[in-house]
């Protein structure tokens, strides 16, 4: 067993011990432009191979241990060092080098069963243009709210048949973009099957109901997402009300995190970046 391994397992069942099932991990951004904010320590690295190396691992051995896996940020992060939290980022790549490298990983992860995808407020422009959108304002809408990335690429394309859960939805990445009504009608239009956060609870579930009746959300979509929110509850054995297992004991995990960290590789520290932009197709340094 390896080391991503074994700590992805110690992970989940300290987890599952306390009533933890869905987990918005692993990280699947590519940490090459090395000053943003959003990949920087949460990603596994700044190549395919080395992400692909420990997010895959972790995916099976979570979802092994009962709680469901989440690849984000879809379409994917590495290419602007802004914040989502304050503004929209844009994934510049051409959709060859995003085939290569961000549509690599979510293949991988859809291939190995992820049981969901975290839709972001990160637009794919390529895309946008390749579906016959101009390079207007829609060609820069935030992937939480575009049918074409969360339906044609990521449902259509890429085939992931789970649940699509969007970003937090008041992040200035969206919130900046449109309404906040506005904003939870299209998560669910665009093919989002959950909306994280609302500060408006009461009105917002209003301004759904009113585009549903409208005809703004489909009663297909709708039901749609319902469905795939109610199978990733019985996947999880929500129906059941099985007891939570046995909290494991922190002094062994402790031992074995301890004896795992002296496994890890250590790069040694420098004066400069480890890691610069690049461009390349592979998202390699």
């Amino acid at each position: 067993m390896t080391a991503t391994e074994e700590a992805a397992r110690i992970m989940a069942r300290e987890a599952r011990a306390v009533g933890v099932n869905w987990s918005f991990t692993p990280v699947l951004d590519i940490n090459a432009a090395w000053r943003s904010s959003i990949v920087a320590t949460r990603g596994y690295g700044s190549d395919c191979e080395t992400i692909a190396r420990h997010a895959l691992p972790q995916i099976r051995v979570f979802q092994e241990e009962g709680i469901a896996a989440t690849a984000k940020h879809w379409p994917g992060e590495w290419h602007d060092d802004r914040d989502q939290h304050l503004v929209t980022t844009i994934n510049s790549l051409s959709m060859e080098d995003w085939e290569a490298t961000h549509g690599r990983l979510y293949r991988e992860a859809i291939d190995a069963g992820v049981m969901s995808v975290m839709t972001a407020h990160i637009a794919l422009p390529a895309f946008a243009r390749e579906v016959g959108q101009d390079d207007g304002a829609d060609a820069y809408l935030p992937g939480s709210v575009s049918h074409p990335i969360n339906t044609t690429l990521l449902r259509e394309r890429l085939g992931f048949n789970g649940l699509v859960v969007s970003d937090a939805s008041r992040m200035a990445g969206l919130s900046s973009v449109m309404e906040a009504v506005d904003s939870k009608v299209q998560i669910i239009a665009s093919g989002g099957d959950v909306i994280l956060f609302s500060l408006d609870f009461e009105a917002e579930m209003a301004g759904i109901r009113d585009a549903l009746h409208a005809g703004r959300i489909t009663r297909e979509r709708f039901f749609d997402a319902v469905t795939r929110v109610l199978g990733l509850k019985a996947w999880a054995g929500l129906h059941r009300g099985d007891t939570l297992p046995a909290l494991p004991d922190p002094a062994r995990n402790a031992d074995q995190m301890a004896e795992l960290l002296h496994r890890a590789p250590v790069r040694k520290r420098t004066s400069t970046p480890p890691c610069r932009w690049t461009q390349s197709a592979t998202g390699a340094c």
